[in-house]
C-alpha cells in the first residue's frame, strides 16, 4: 500500500509504571497492520524519582517554582524515549515516519483546563532523526495546556478531523 504511514507511538501516563511503544503502519482508513506492541518498564529508581516530583505538584505554579527539577526529569524522560525509539526501530528493521510523543503524564486538570506531559519532543527528533508529533491534548475537548512552559519552535501544525491538532517538529 503506497499511501501508508509507518508510525512509532509512545506514551507514558498516570500509572507511572513506563513507557507503552508500537510501531503501526496504516493508511489511515482502512489498512492497519500493528508490526510490534511493547512495555519498558521504568526502573525502580527513576520510577520514585518520578513520583516524588509529582507528588509536590498540584498546579502549573508548582511545576513554575521547581522548573530546574522539572527540566531535568523532562530532559531524562526525553532519553529514556529516545533510547527505547532507537533499539524498538532498529530491532523491527523497519523505517518510521513519524513518531508520536505523549511525554509523561504531570499533572491532568481538566475542570482547570490543562494537563501537563512531560517530554522534549524537539530533542527527541534530534536524537532520534525522525519527525515527532506531540502536544496531543492542546485542543483536545478544551483543555489547554499552559503557553508559558511550552513554547516550541520549529514545528508545524497538523489538523485532523475538526477540532484535534497536533505539532509536527520539522
Amino acid at each position: 500500500m503506497d499511501n501508508c504511514i509507518t508510525s512509532l507511538g509512545l506514551m507514558s501516563g498516570t500509572s507511572l509504571d513506563g513507557i507503552d511503544a508500537s510501531i503501526i503502519n496504516s493508511d489511515g482508513k482502512s489498512h492497519l497492520e500493528v508490526k510490534v506492541n511493547h512495555f519498558y518498564e521504568y526502573k525502580a529508581e527513576f520510577r520514585k524519582k518520578l513520583i516524588d516530583y509529582i507528588k509536590n505538584i498540584n498546579s502549573i505554579e508548582d511545576i513554575e517554582n521547581s522548573i530546574i527539577e522539572y527540566k531535568n526529569i523532562e530532559k531524562e524522560i526525553t532519553l529514556l524515549h529516545s533510547d527505547i525509539s532507537k533499539k524498538l526501530i532498529s530491532k523491527q528493521n523497519t523505517d518510521v515516519d513519524l513518531v508520536g510523543f505523549h511525554g509523561q503524564t504531570i499533572i491532568h486538570k481538566p475542570e482547570k483546563k490543562y494537563s501537563i506531559q512531560m517530554g522534549n519532543p524537539n530533542l527527541l527528533s534530534q536524537l532520534i532523526q525522525k519527525k515527532v508529533i506531540f502536544n496531543f491534548r492542546k485542543k483536545d475537548g478544551k483543555i489547554l495546556i499552559s503557553k508559558k512552559l511550552f513554547e516550541n519552535k520549529g514545528f508545524i501544525k497538523l489538523s485532523v478531523g475538526k477540532k484535534k491538532h497536533f505539532k509536527i517538529i520539522i
